[in-house]
């Protein structure tokens, strides 16, 4: 099913909206974009055909989306590859493991590249791996 398109999600951007997550079909993607609406908008599926009316029935109750529970207070944490949920009660947990990994691979593609060696010589990252960027980055300052 389409959820909807431009003229719906205005409504959205109008109320300050971060994004929308969609476990259907969008459409007007480029509309949203060209119009600088502001909105972060996945969705499982584009479509050029219209959707029914849809009007919220509830809110701040469990849903399911894309095979996920997602409960009020959870994080959706979403990029080009997809959306996760995090469970609100693991997000800070999360967000500091996530932003460590982060950097050890950019430090590993900082490696590769100053070594000209495959991947495979330091990626996927070991707990050695973590422990030298912990190293390196206090060495850096920062």
């Amino acid at each position: 099913d389409v959820v909807g398109g431009d003229v719906k999600l205005l409504q959205l951007a109008m109320k300050n909206a971060d994004g929308v997550v969609v476990d259907g079909a969008i459409r007007d993607l480029d509309v949203l974009r060209d119009e600088n609406y502001g909105l972060i908008v996945y969705a499982t599926a584009r479509s050029l055909h219209g959707g029914p009316t849809v009007a919220p029935a509830e809110q701040d109750i469990q849903i399911q989306c894309g095979g996920a529970l997602v409960r009020p207070g959870d994080v959706m944490v979403g990029d080009d590859d997809g959306v996760i949920v995090v469970p609100s009660w693991m997000a800070a947990e999360v967000l500091e493991h996530a932003t460590e990994h982060e950097e050890v691979e950019n430090y590993i593609k900082e490696k590769i590249k100053a070594e000209g060696v495959a991947p495979g010589k330091y990626y996927p990252p070991q707990p050695e791996s973590f422990e030298e960027w912990r190293r390196v980055k206090k060495e850096r300052g920062l």
